[in-house]
């Protein structure tokens, strides 16, 4: 049986299934319509009650309603998150390009301390953070932690020294960790597994369009603010950055959604539908409202699921591989144009990436596919890399920036959706499965900040071979994953077979819903 029939929407819970739930009276209420067919776990009889009464038409219809009022107010929020939260981020490396590193007198390995030294930061909050999310309103915890790292970000502009620099970007780390795990988490509490990889190359694109538009604001801060009131062009950055992101966190409080049970702009039909729709994909109810799995048993399910470590490894050769995102001002700068020509250079890339990653992985969640879409476009950054490190030609050196950009995000956001193609519940281990794929995955950009030393400029041929080996382990690894979901779904294909066709149940998860792979 091929992947695309394995995870055909038809193996997934009916909604004729929803009343024999924990109220067996309710159920018998409903036999006519709904039989003695099993309920998914968790489903509340008023909710299965208010599902038998809105006709499968009707049902649509809402549906699309709901999935356009998410696409058109939760995702500019998140995507503008993003784009802020990376803006913030690699500030940095615009400022290395007006001088930075020489006003501070830091040396290359200093200055690859302070980029790398805020992913340690990242690392040791994220997990924590998630597991506190799946528990509270993320319309106020996310916004909130954005005003946080707005104002810590903002502080680089007065620091003096390298340590202080230093301590700075430590805790911007921290404090901006609640936020990219935080935001898949978040998606996955409202769109069904056939949705997450365009949903996560949206916002995804937030990296993208960071890098386009940071590119700008560095062009016009340096151009227009260099010396005034005394300062250098890159604290005045920083500062124009910071206010950006404090100004838009509170507006965020008012846009962003909680979760489908408790969203004030979703009433009656509509948020029974959101919720119903996220149950008829699993076969189990979401438990972002109930207590009935702790935040310490989320984590503990995560860490014990065989699944997760190898989504974890694979993001971090991921993350390794597409290490000249880190770096990417400083290699544009090899092309020996003028400080101006450089940042627009910088554009052009992101802005195509940005498109190629969401048309892949739209195309990906057409055919419910995950391992070609991510190995196809891996080897096409693999071609990127070996131009860079191989070719001092201009056009040639650029043009392999673009294929390396436009391809490896599209495997990044499929593996992304996959986490939660694989573990869509209970919530918190879904949050501490995201946590920890992304937490390790920060060790890539740790190491990514140590393979770009000056004296290897123009052809970083280390970056490129550390980065191409690390492509090479992803497209293993992605092979070997999907070789073991086949092997699950065959599982689960006997046990099927074995009660006649009738789907398996296996602690109130219905066990026909396949693994994408």
């Amino acid at each position: 049986m091929s992947a695309e029939a394995k995870v055909e929407t038809a193996t997934q819970p009916n909604m004729d299934m929803a009343m024999k739930s924990a109220d067996p009276q309710q159920a018998s209420m409903h036999g006519s319509e709904f039989g003695s067919a099993w309920a998914p776990r968790g489903l509340d009889p008023e909710l299965a009650t208010a599902i038998s009464q809105i006709p499968p038409e009707r049902r649509a219809e809402i549906e699309k309603r709901v999935r356009r009022k998410l696409d058109l107010v939760l995702f500019p929020t998140l995507l503008a998150f993003y784009i802020l939260n990376y803006i913030d981020r690699n500030a940095l490396s615009f400022a290395k390009i007006v001088g930075i590193q020489k006003d501070l007198n830091l040396s290359s390995i200093e200055f690859a301390t302070c980029l790398s030294i805020l992913y340690v930061g990242y690392c040791l909050f994220q997990v924590p953070s998630n597991l506190m999310l799946s528990k509270s309103k993320p319309s106020l915890y996310l916004p909130s932690w954005m005003g946080v790292w707005g104002v810590v970000s903002g502080c680089t502009a007065a620091v003096q020294s390298y340590h202080g620099l230093v301590a700075v970007r430590f805790f911007l780390g921290i404090v901006e960790a609640p936020f990219f795990a935080g935001a898949i988490f978040l998606i996955s509490s409202w769109y069904t597994r056939k949705e997450m990889a365009t949903r996560c190359a949206i916002l995804f694109g937030g990296n993208m369009l960071s890098n386009a538009f940071g590119s700008l604001i560095a062009l016009g801060v340096t151009q227009n603010l260099d010396g005034v009131h005394g300062l250098e062009s890159w604290r005045w950055l920083f500062i124009i950055e910071a206010c950006m992101t404090v100004g838009f966190a509170i507006c965020a409080v008012f846009l962003l959604p909680n979760y489908p049970h408790n969203t004030r702009w979703f009433k009656g039909e509509e948020r029974t539908i959101a919720m119903w729709r996220l149950i008829d994909d699993v076969g189990e109810a979401d438990d972002t409202q109930s207590d009935d799995v702790s935040i310490w048993q989320g984590f503990l399910l995560a860490i014990r699921d065989y699944k997760v470590w190898f989504l974890v490894w694979n993001h971090i050769f991921l993350t390794v591989g597409a290490g000249i995102v880190v770096f990417y001002p400083t290699v544009v700068g090899t092309l020996g144009f003028s400080r101006k020509i450089t940042y627009l250079l910088i554009v052009p890339p992101y802005m195509l990436a940005f498109c190629t990653s969401v048309y892949g992985c739209h195309h990906a969640d057409i055919k419910k596919e995950r391992t070609w879409h991510m190995i196809g476009s891996l080897c096409v950054t693999l071609v990127g890399l070996i131009i860079l490190a191989s070719s001092l030609n201009t056009g040639a050196r650029y043009f392999s920036l673009f294929l390396v950009t436009c391809s490896v995000y599209i495997a990044f956001d499929c593996n992304l959706a996959w986490i939660s193609n694989c573990i869509p519940r209970p919530a918190p281990k879904r949050a501490a499965a995201i946590a920890l794929v992304n937490m390790l995955s920060q060790l890539g950009n740790i190491i990514a900040g140590y393979i770009y030393p000056d004296n290897q400029s123009p052809r970083y041929w280390m970056a490129c071979t550390v980065e191409g080996v690390a492509i090479v382990c992803a497209i293993v690894t992605t092979l070997v994953f999907r070789t073991i979901l086949k092997r699950e779904n065959r599982k689960l294909d006997e046990k099927e077979l074995a009660r006649g066709g009738e789907a398996a149940i296996t602690e109130g998860r219905l066990e026909k819903v396949r693994y994408i792979y």
